[in-house]
């Protein structure tokens, strides 16, 4: 299991402590965690000795180099010779030919004993160099094998310093001379004397034909384009021998170094690494007498830290609710709202509804609207009171717990910590989570007489207008006066902006539609009757729209009759 930040932190500082063991421990455990930073280091240091200039290494890839460039300018000539572009005579022909011959002969040795993009001699150099690297990096990982724990402490970090230094150095120089006699041994160098004898021969095939056959071609040509033609042709290979010339040279001086001795200087190598090592340890101090303080005040900031996090896990819940109750209120305005407006309208147009034949349908609305209206406001009313005390019982408590000071013998704890980091025996300093209890207890109530608000005051109170709408306002869409019609089309769009408010608290109408199945988890059936244009379990028509709610699921099934 993952220690936590505090076991980690208090470990550290009682590890710093009390027992001279547990300082070097703390000195192994810092350098080994540094191994990658010192491993980088010597990596660097041992490449720059392996790459010096009179060593095999660079020599062997420069041959190869010199020999690859010869070789793909002979493969730029043959292309070209090769294209239908030049019409030279017949003895033009004749000596090209025999040039071309020799070429493709050398190409073809090159390609089939040596991949020109795969350097031998460099492969197997590698190979030897990552062996001793491998080496020097096993013996940084055993150093901290061989400390000797009844070193003074006083004298301890200077001491591991000297032994990582020292372990370090010495497999340093001694793989790195090993290295050296490795890539210089007998083989190695016959195969780099191999390469450079092929390179000597192919400098003098080069010398023959730039010295012979340039001017021997040059002399064949009959007219000025052969002339041109025959110099365009030759030109990759005058100008490759010469720019390879220089370097050929110094190739022959580099090999008369290759038999001097391959001790080196490393004193500045060992400043470098020693210098890394003490950097590791610099914030490593010796353990003070009493920790006593320190200890204590990781404990406090802990035990705060907790209890702030869990006052603003409680603010974020609260926040939750309560914004969840304003909507909620907000959804019971709107509807009072829409109510009222039904009631304000039939009210304006009273006079002009009374001579009707259908006033007292009207009236009968105008009633049942108010009613509604008044019962959601009761209800509202009721709700809102305990809202307000709720909120500032919460509040109270909150405030409380923020000054809420730990209490507990610290003695008692700072030594039962030194023998064993018990995180759970601090925790239990914390009694948060209690003082909520009853607060939280009181919330989940009243949410889920909000929850019962929507259920059976709001959507009851939408669920009996619909009926309204399904009994009486359909009795007034056909009528023959043009106010009552009126009316009619005011209450349907009303219907509609109550659909909506309900979407604003993710509360979707269940409407289903005739011919639909009856489903028991949406549907409720109100009335079973025998129709012969409907199936058995097929919904005839709709009384009451159901109601979803998102991540809830159904709260109030649709009403329909449906088909038997």
């Amino acid at each position: 299991m993952c220690k936590t930040a505090i076991e980690i932190e208090l470990e550290k500082v009682f590890m710093e402590q009390n027992v001279e063991r547990e300082y070097i421990k703390c000195l192994k455990y810092k350098f080994c965690s540094y191994n990658k930073k010192l491993k980088r280091l010597i990596l660097s240091k041992f490449m720059k000795h392996i790459t010096d200039e009179n060593s095999l290494a660079l020599f062997d890839e420069d041959i190869f180099e010199i020999y690859k460039t010869i070789i793909e300018t002979y493969v730029v000539f043959l292309n070209k010779i090769n294209s239908k572009y030049f019409n030279f005579n017949n003895e033009m022909q004749k000596n090209l030919s025999g040039i071309k011959s020799l070429l493709e002969s050398q190409v073809g040795f090159f390609c089939e004993n040596s991949n020109t993009e795969i350097n031998p001699i460099y492969t197997e150099k590698k190979i030897i160099v990552t062996k001793y690297i491998d080496n020097i990096y096993k013996d940084i990982e055993k150093i901290t094998e061989n400390i000797d724990y009844n070193v003074e402490m006083e004298e301890a970090k200077e001491y591991f310093v000297n032994l990582a230094i020292n372990i370090i150095m010495g497999s340093y120089k001694r793989n790195l001379v090993q290295c050296f006699d490795d890539i210089n041994d007998s083989e190695n160098r016959k195969e780099v004397s191999n390469f450079k004898e092929v390179l000597e021969e192919e400098r003098e095939i080069l010398t023959s034909i730039i010295k012979l056959q340039v001017k021997a071609l040059e002399d064949l040509c009959v007219s000025e384009k052969e002339k041109e033609d025959i110099k365009f042709l030759l030109k990759p290979i005058v100008e490759m021998y010469q720019q390879t010339g220089k370097s050929f040279d110094m190739l022959n001086d580099k090999f008369k170094t290759l038999y001097l001795n391959l001790e080196r200087d490393f004193e500045s190598d060992k400043i470098a690494i020693q210098e890394a090592i003490y950097e590791c340890f610099k914030d490593i101090s010796l353990p003070k007498s009493d920790m006593k303080e320190e200890v204590l005040n990781i404990i406090n900031k802990y035990l705060d830290d907790i209890k702030n996090g869990i006052v603003n896990e409680e603010k974020d819940e609260i926040n939750s609710f309560n914004e969840y109750i304003q909507n909620t209120f907000i959804l019971s305005e709107n509807v009072k709202k829409i109510f009222l407006d039904i009631s304000m309208y039939i009210k304006n147009q009273e006079t002009l509804y009374k001579n009707t034949e259908v006033y007292d349908i009207i009236y009968g609305i105008y009633e049942s609207i108010n009613i509604k209206v008044d019962n959601i406001k009761e209800k509202e009313e009721e709700l809102y009171k305990f809202k307000e005390k709720l909120l500032s019982d919460f509040n109270n408590t909150l405030e409380n717990l923020s000054n809420m000071k730990f209490k507990f013998d610290e003695n008692e704890l700072y030594i039962s910590l030194k023998e064993n980091v018990d995180i759970e025996k601090i925790k239990s300093f914390i009694q948060v989570k209690p003082i909520f209890k009853d607060i939280k207890k009181s919330y989940t109530i009243y949410i889920k007489k909000i929850d019962d608000f929507i259920k059976n005051t709001i959507l009851f109170e939408i669920s009996t207008f619909q009926e309204i709408i399904y009994y009486s306002v359909v009795r007034l869409r056909n009528n023959k006066n043009e106010k009552v019609t009126n009316l009619a089309i005011y209450i349907d769009e009303k219907e509609s902006y109550i659909e909506k408010a309900l979407e604003s608290m993710e509360i979707y109408a269940i409407k289903p539609l005739p011919h639909n199945m009856f489903n028991a988890k949406e549907h409720e059936v109100l009335l079973a009757e025998k129709n012969d244009d409907f199936a058995k379990g097929e919904i005839i028509k709709v009384i009451n729209y159901g109601y979803r709610v998102k991540d809830k699921g159904v709260i109030k099934r649709a009403t329909v009759i449906a088909a038997k």
